[in-house]
């Protein structure tokens, strides 16, 4: 296992740019954003690239020749999941579903198996957090779905905070 400190994005998502530089296929980008690791992944050469966010407004500012954007809920695009050989969310987990609810596993089980989930997560609470666990809770609630190949922590430097807290987990993993 791998441990950061940062207070930059850039470097999660640098790392996830050299777990994906490893693999070949489609990729599939869950929760785009702003697009900045969209941007990333083109510059670095990856020409088949799907990316999906349900704030279409976000997307607009998006131009990348070849790539393709989807405005939509995922749950409304899941053939976007089966047809993708690897699959990115960086911050999505926590914001996705009911709080309680399993709807994050459903949607893993949607992957097509031996296709790669490259995820990033936090332990921590917000507002607009459904669900947020330590490292080992996070592996535990995906154990029987995914195959974990890789992980690192990212703590975040913390200014009157719980010095456990501010972290976020990315993982590697394999769909079973």
């Amino acid at each position: 296992m791998k441990m950061f400190i940062t207070t930059n994005i850039d470097d999660i998502m640098n790392n996830i740019l050299d777990l994906v530089s490893l693999e070949n296929g489609p990729v599939l980008e869950i929760g785009v954003g702003n697009g900045k690791l969209a941007q990333k992944l083109f510059n670095s050469g990856v020409n088949d690239y799907t990316g999906i966010d349900y704030e279409g407004w976000k997307l607009k500012n998006i131009q990348l020749p070849g790539y393709s954007f989807v405005e939509g809920k995922i749950e409304e695009h899941l053939n976007l999941i089966k047809v993708s050989k690897i699959i990115i969310t960086n911050q999505f987990f926590e914001h996705y579903g009911t709080k309680g609810g399993d709807e994050d596993i459903q949607l893993i089980k949607e992957i097509k198996k031996g296709s790669i989930l490259i995820f990033a997560v936090p332990n921590y609470n917000k507002d607009d957090h459904v669900r947020y666990y330590n490292l080992n809770e996070w592996k535990e609630r995906y154990a029987t779905l995914l195959n974990f190949k890789y992980e690192a922590i990212y703590q975040r430097p913390t200014i009157k905070r719980n010095p456990n807290l501010d972290k976020i987990f990315l993982f590697k993993t394999i769909r079973k």
